[in-house]
């Protein structure tokens, strides 16, 4: 029998809205065959013969690289970054993942002047059957450890997949322009069926940079 997947959204999405409007300009940037690009946190203007076309965004397109504005580049690339393998420095945000996520201080988020460190490594996943009753707990499937497990990044454009970084869970990392989405994928359903929330335990930490 197949599995079910159930997947379990930390952070959501706003949807970004794109208006383009045409703009008649006479400020001198008429001259022949001369295209100027001028980018703000939230609008491209691309000006030719005079004539202006913006892109209004309601999130983020661009972001302030300590000199100007430059558009937002969602792509994980290679990290030297003390031990972390991957990283994202090409947004509002910067993101940095190691190899494994069961090792210490693995994530780590850097936005406005302050930094957190997400770790799994001896975190505790199990599911109960109501709350402030008495214990009944058990993990996926039943049998298997409660705690996180060795689990090597799979890396896909914007993407990091830890597979069963707990027992019969994938969690994974998604890039977006203005945000980082956790996603917990579950590839088996708990062993009590009629279980009500999902007991996690886990390390943040939230400092000045």
């Amino acid at each position: 029998m197949a599995q079910k997947q159930i997947i379990f959204i930390v952070v959501f999405l706003f949807s970004l809205l794109l208006i383009s409007i045409t703009i008649k300009s006479d400020d001198g940037i008429s001259e022949s065959n001369q295209e100027s690009i001028e980018r703000t946190k939230t609008t491209n203007t691309y000006c030719l013969n005079g004539v202006c076309n913006s892109i209004l965004s309601l999130g983020e397109i661009n972001y302030w690289n300590g000199t100007k504005y430059v558009p937002i580049e969602t792509t994980l690339k290679s990290s030297k970054v003390g031990n972390y393998i991957y990283e994202l420095t090409s947004a509002p945000y910067k993101a940095y993942f190691k190899e494994n996520l069961n090792t210490g201080e693995s994530i780590r988020f850097e936005k406005d002047g302050y930094f957190f460190i997400y770790d799994i490594s001896g975190g505790d996943m199990l599911w109960a059957v109501q709350d402030g009753k008495p214990a009944a707990k058990d993990t996926l499937g039943g049998g298997c450890p409660s705690n996180s497990q060795d689990s090597i990044a799979v890396v896909e454009g914007n993407r990091v997949e830890y597979p069963t970084a707990f027992c019969n869970t994938n969690v994974t990392y998604q890039i977006y322009e203005d945000m980082l989405k956790e996603t917990f994928i579950l590839t088996g359903l708990p062993s009590i069926k009629a279980y009500t929330y999902l007991q996690y335990s886990g390390n943040i930490k939230a400092k000045p940079l």
